[in-house]
């Protein structure tokens, strides 16, 4: 799941690109890197990074994010099996942001995508390759602190509402692995 901790991390740092992007550089003599972008009318970007090898051999790595500049909705919270939880969603809840993570497990799964809510209660967050469905278990007035149900595996989590700055530093927090990065003594 590396590729989407990627884009997960670049959340944080990303929330507007130009219309398209391109770009060729060269690490070295041996190897050689195409970058596209490509940003939609709602601010969404994907970037796509070709790289080829001076033996003809080429990897494509590809990177979609959200532009969440208008977001309004994020909460942060851990479920009873001891996975993080950061959910975000656009104020139409036609796209989210979901990373579950647990450091014990050494588990991350993110989906960032469109979203839906298939019938009431129930939110489904697209990835990149798959989508994932949880259950809204019960909610205060506001929405400020919301119980959620992910499956048998994840458990239920109580999550509160906090700003996207919050969320970005939490999922900072761990590399591409979900391994637990070392934290200055400040934060």
């Amino acid at each position: 799941m590396s590729r989407s901790i990627v884009a997960a991390a670049g959340l944080a740092c990303i929330l507007a690109f130009g219309t398209c992007g391109c770009s060729v550089s060269s690490s070295s003599e041996s190897s050689s890197t195409l970058e596209t972008s490509v940003t939609d009318e709602q601010g969404n970007t994907t970037t796509t990074k070709t790289t080829t090898d001076s033996d003809g051999n080429t990897t494509t790595e590809t990177t979609k994010t959200l532009s969440i500049g208008d977001w309004v909705d994020e909460w942060m919270g851990t479920t009873d099996k001891s996975y993080e939880v950061y959910y975000a969603q656009a104020p139409d809840a036609t796209q989210a942001f979901l990373v579950l993570h647990s450091e014990s497990a050494g588990d991350t799964e993110v989906f960032i995508g469109d979203s839906e809510s298939p019938e009431e209660g129930l939110v489904t967050v697209y990835g990149e390759d798959a989508k994932f469905t949880f259950q809204v278990v019960e909610a205060d007035e506001d929405h400020d602190n919301v119980t959620l149900w992910f499956d048998d595996d994840y458990g239920t989590a109580e999550v509160k509402r906090c700003t996207l700055e919050d969320m970005a530093a939490g999922i900072h927090k761990f590399d591409a692995e979900g391994k637990i990065l070392k934290m200055d003594e400040d934060e």
